[in-house]
């Protein structure tokens, strides 16, 4: 987190299987499996991290999920302003994330709108998916 008035950084959910990368997943783009390949490297798995936030019209709540992940959470954003100063800040961060299931794809990037719809872009799938959080459901573009 940063504070753009004071210049202060904190960090939350540090470690938290929520925003970890999937290990050795393979993600693909238009139809093609990618692997990371770096000339004078073995050939590996991307390790990507946060590919997809988005902060709730209301600002009450930011929904997050790590590129190489099938699965939507989100989190009070309370949680994550929360400063250093508070000796639970760490631990309520990782008490209070919601998990909202599968979103069908691996996602990169999210967007929302005005009436609280989080629209994922799925490149694997080649289509934009959203979060409805009136019905709890993904559902195609």
């Amino acid at each position: 987190m940063l504070d753009l008035g004071t210049g202060e950084s904190w960090r939350r959910l540090t470690q938290d299987p929520s925003v970890l990368r999937v290990q050795q997943d393979l993600p693909s783009y238009m139809s093609r499996p990618r692997y990371f390949n770096q000339l004078g490297m073995p050939i590996g798995y991307q390790q990507e991290g946060l590919d997809g936030i988005q902060l709730t019209p209301d600002g009450s709540r930011v929904y997050y999920s790590p590129l190489t992940s099938n699965y939507l959470y989100s989190i009070p954003s309370v949680n994550l302003r929360a400063r250093d100063s508070d000796p639970l800040a760490e631990l309520a961060a990782h008490s209070n994330i919601s998990h909202h299931g599968q979103r069908g794809a691996n996602a990169n990037g999210f967007e929302g709108d005005s009436n609280g719809l989080i629209y994922q872009l799925m490149p694997t799938e080649n289509g934009i998916y959203y979060y409805d959080p009136k019905d709890l459901q993904t559902h195609g573009l």
